[in-house]
């Protein structure tokens, strides 16, 4: 599967689309490979628009609420952040490129 090519299809159809309008959300999630934090067997789903199961009861947040939370948060590069229960730890990493 090409992930990089669903990260685009991702980021053109539900962040760019979802009134995302900060230029660093939208690269850094074009930027962080979603499928990496995710289980083996859910990575081709990797990029759906829904939260998606990564163990124990806990979820992988949907690409576009995440972008709309960082929006609303108005993330700064000079920002420091601290990610609680990040679960997989693709939101940390999205907003690590930020901040």
């Amino acid at each position: 599967m090409d992930f990089a090519a669903a990260r685009r299809t991702m980021v053109d159809s539900q962040i760019k689309t979802g009134a995302i309008t900060d230029p660093m959300i939208v690269e850094a999630m074009g930027a962080v490979p979603r499928e990496q934090f995710l289980p083996e067997a859910r990575r081709p789903v990797a990029y759906v628009d829904e939260d998606l199961p990564v163990g124990k009861g806990r979820f992988a947040m949907e690409p576009l609420v995440l972008a709309r939370l960082l929006q609303a948060a108005e993330v700064q590069p000079t920002d420091k952040a601290l990610v609680v229960g990040a679960n997989g730890g693709y939101s940390a990493a999205v907003l690590a490129r930020m901040a």
